[in-house]
């Protein structure tokens, strides 16, 4: 977990520079078992008062995302079809 802990280091100084006046919200999804403890220990502590800025939630799927992420309903649409996104990669 010190690999993870050394990333949310570079991770905070990288948003530290950004003002804090828009509240950020960050919708995680995560359908591994295998990954999810990594995910629940990156999430920890998480808040939007920790230096970070952002309120985050781990979410089932990509509709919840939406849900919580207060999506309008065009932007909505957007995500739930794919449109305009690229997978990286894939574990």
């Amino acid at each position: 977990m010190s690999a993870l802990d050394a990333l949310r280091e570079n991770y905070q100084s990288l948003l530290a520079p950004t003002p804090k006046t828009t509240p950020r919200r960050s919708a995680w999804i995560c359908p591994s078992e295998r990954t999810r403890p990594y995910l629940y220990y990156w999430l920890s502590g998480r808040r939007a008062d920790d230096g970070l800025g952002t309120e985050v939630r781990m979410v089932a799927n990509l509709a919840a995302a939406c849900d919580w992420l207060g999506l309008a309903d065009n932007a909505r649409a957007v995500v739930l079809s794919g449109g305009g996104f690229e997978e990286v990669a894939r574990a």
